[in-house]
């Protein structure tokens, strides 16, 4: 009986709030079409206030503001990994051009490096991409979609990151193969 007479209530009271809407409805429009028009302009400007009030919540303003700061703990991490590799990819190159002077193979291994670079250049590309929709995230009206997308870009660089490193391993393994004449296997990386 008690839920009966509160949704009793809960009913009357939009009703209530739809009367007075419908009262703030300006009384100078004297077609039909002018008075829908003007009923939905107020149904206009009570969705907006709703609106208003859920971006002024705290705990919203909390959830972005955590959500952003790990997000760019992220991407301060992804352009140390992308640093760490470039100083990899030269100390690579700095053998490769070494042992090259000595008259050892070195084709394979610049082939590796080279594939290693480019790869590096789509990691950059990426990064950047992952960069601005970390900035997203705090202007968004839904940061838990913009974080999932942004967690989905971040495991997709993930993948990226092995390749490079992959094509790395494989350089110093043909470096390798190149100055001791003899065929040597590579170890994955994971």
């Amino acid at each position: 009986m008690r839920k009966i007479l509160t949704s009793f209530g809960v009913g009357a009271l939009s009703l209530l709030f739809a009367g007075v809407a419908l009262a703030q409805v300006d009384t100078s429009a004297t077609t039909s079409k002018d008075k829908k028009s003007a009923v939905k302009n107020v149904s206009s400007k009570i969705v907006d206030k709703k609106i208003e009030k859920e971006d002024t919540r705290p705990l919203l303003k909390e959830k972005k503001k955590n959500i952003s700061k790990r997000t760019l703990a992220i991407v301060t991490e992804i352009n140390k990994k992308i640093i760490q590799i470039e100083k990899h990819i030269t100390r690579v190159g700095v053998m490769i051009a070494k042992f090259e002077s000595k008259g050892a193979n070195t084709t394979d291994a610049k082939t590796h490096l080279e594939l290693a670079k480019t790869k590096l250049g789509e990691l950059k590309t990426r990064a950047e991409e992952i960069k601005n929709t970390a900035n997203e995230i705090a202007t968004s009206q839904t940061p838990r979609d913009a974080a999932k997308t942004f967690k989905d870009k971040v495991k997709e660089l993930q993948t990226l990151i092995k390749e490079v490193r992959t094509h790395l391993v494989e350089s110093i393994v043909a470096l390798k193969n190149g100055v001791m004449n003899r065929t040597a296997t590579s170890t994955q990386t994971q």
